[in-house]
């Protein structure tokens, strides 16, 4: 094999490194919300190999991957040690005709790169600490509207890693009248989207938001079915434009109704009534909820099928009793919701069917008969004994929370 030439280094390299270690990232564990937008650019682009890399003084390492075995390789070896060196995308149609990774290993021999998409990433100074990447065996091209959508990835796996040192920046900030202005908003609003508000009071004033028992909530899980088989037919960006409208009608809805979302999964969604605050009827608010959901899919089903073309539908599982909740991470928060009732409502959902909404004897107890329900009888939950549920129909005519 012939060598390949030395890696030029980008200017300011120390910065650059020093940018690449204040991210705390190098060497952690694997983390869901990198691999699910790996995963997320592997399927967009109909690519076997997806992955986000950081360039490190001596190697490439891999904070999240889908189709390699390796987690790290030498630098000089690495397609993104090029493609740090750019400001835009890197884009390589065939390798085998391009001088710098002709004789590449990754080239010659498995897994056989023909194919090479690196978008450059930037820690806060605008500095780039890495790419995220596509690689395919076979030579191909991006389109402009591909190229944008990668773009716009690489936006996504920006912010989670500066999401870390935003959280960190809150007290400087506060401390700082004259610096705070638009840039105090937008960062309060990125926080508050991301996390509970109470949660990122607990930051701001202690550093921490200590885990506490709720007795008594309510929580759904929604799911998407026949989702694989309607998004393969989708091109890209009406998938994500989709899904976009749909998660933001639901976080619409939980906000009307004062309930808090929790995070979405793939293609569910986890919300809870009764966890921040003491509320009135949670029962009452996560069953509306439920409803106004499944009434928007609904809608967009018809709207879809009018167009002659095929829609998803929504199947979602309610059940109550006690969680835990609190933030995990001590340099990357997260916030969640623990415990016997979380798993129970994601059996109910699984046992669900499309256009349903199952609930446990638990919350049918909770609503005391201000909703109309249909019986189902003991049914098999995977990991539990046979379970009462029912199906919701309706609320009563005049029931609501106010």
């Amino acid at each position: 094999m012939i060598a390949p030439a030395l890696l030029s280094r980008p200017d300011h390299e120390a910065e650059r490194l020093l940018a690449l270690q204040r991210l705390n990232i190098l060497d952690t564990a694997p983390e869901e919300r990198f691999d699910r937008i790996v995963r997320l650019a592997a399927k967009l682009f109909r690519v076997p190999i997806a992955y986000i890399s950081m360039i490190d003084q001596d190697r490439q390492w891999l904070k999240a991957r889908q189709g390699l075995c390796e987690i790290e390789r030498s630098r000089e070896q690495s397609f993104c040690g090029h493609a740090i060196l750019q400001k835009d995308i890197m884009l390589i149609r065939d390798a085998r005709e391009d001088a710098r990774f002709a004789q590449n290993d990754m080239v010659l021999g498995d897994p056989f790169v023909r194919f090479y998409a690196g978008r450059p990433l930037q820690a806060r100074a605008g500095l780039n600490v890495g790419s995220l990447c596509l690689m395919d065996r076979e030579p191909r091209d991006l389109s402009p509207e591909e190229l944008e959508l990668l773009d716009q990835l690489g936006d996504l796996v920006e912010h989670e890693l500066n999401l870390v040192e935003t959280v960190k920046l809150q007290d400087q900030l506060l401390e700082s009248q004259k610096l705070l202005g638009e840039e105090k908003r937008k960062t309060d609003d990125l926080l508050r989207n991301i996390l509970p508000d109470h949660v990122v009071e607990d930051l701001k004033q202690f550093g921490s938001a200590p885990a506490s028992l709720h007795p008594q909530v309510c929580v759904l899980f929604a799911d998407f079915t026949s989702f694989t088989r309607v998004s393969e037919k989708m091109e890209p960006r009406e998938l994500l434009d989709e899904l976009n409208v749909c998660f933001t009608e639901f976080d619409h809805i939980t906000e009307r109704q004062s309930v808090e979302k929790v995070k979405t999964i793939g293609d569910g969604y986890l919300c809870v009534s009764g966890l921040i605050e003491i509320q009135d009827c949670p029962a009452m608010r996560i069953t509306a909820t439920a409803l106004e959901m499944m009434s928007f899919i609904t809608r967009r089903q018809e709207l879809k099928r009018a167009e002659g073309r095929d829609y998803w539908g929504l199947r979602i599982g309610i059940h109550s009793g006690p969680v835990v909740a609190g933030v995990v991470g001590k340099r990357k928060f997260a916030f969640d919701i623990w415990g016997d009732t979380v798993n129970t409502a994601s059996r109910l959902e699984a046992s669900s069917e499309a256009g349903r909404i199952n609930v446990s004897s638990e919350m049918v107890a909770m609503l005391a008969g201000r909703a109309l329900t249909t019986a189902r009888g003991p049914l098999p939950v995977k990991g539990k004994t046979d379970t009462e549920m029912y199906f919701i129909e309706s609320l009563s005519q005049g029931d609501s929370c106010g």
